[in-house]
């Protein structure tokens, strides 16, 4: 019996280090360039790392946003970034923009400049003077965790029978 509960316990560490060592991560930027003829234009990249950035630089941006998942079985932790330049050169020429972003993310907010929120949007009135819009959060994965706890228990009692 004591084999068998070893046995499980060798198979929830090693899973655990699977879970752990298999981070998945998406990462999704979004440019807003101008185009010719007064157009605007978006130009995406997913899952590129800042190397293809370099590679490939887009010149005059109007805006960038930056959208970052990160997974690592039992947490995950999300993060966004968008810069928004025109509206910046607009303030420094003391001109203002008004501007609304609204952001909704799963998870508990661990870090943001929003001006605001409206339940568990972020919001931002206005754009920061000296940094971009930005924010992270992280969640637990509880099924997770309550699987976890739950074979743990199992095993427990299976030992004590």
């Amino acid at each position: 019996m004591r084999r068998m509960v070893l046995g499980f316990w060798i198979g929830v560490a090693v899973a655990y280090v699977v879970l752990t060592l298999n981070t998945a991560s998406t990462a999704f930027d979004v440019d807003v360039v101008p185009t010719e003829a007064n157009a605007i234009g978006v130009v995406e990249r997913v899952d590129q790392g800042p190397l293809s950035r370099m590679l490939a630089p887009t010149l005059g941006t109007l805006g960038t946003l930056r959208f970052t998942k990160r997974g690592w079985g039992i947490l995950t932790t999300y993060s966004q970034e968008l810069t928004v330049t025109a509206a910046r050169l607009a303030q420094q020429a003391g001109t203002p923009v008004g501007v609304r972003v609204s952001l909704q993310v799963p998870g508990t907010i661990t870090g943001t400049n929003a001006t605001g929120r409206d339940g568990r949007t972020l919001v931002w009135g206005q754009i920061p003077p000296d940094a971009p819009l930005w924010a992270r959060t992280r969640a637990i994965n509880w099924p997770v965790i309550v699987f976890m706890a739950a074979a743990a228990a199992l095993s427990f009692w299976v030992r004590a029978g």
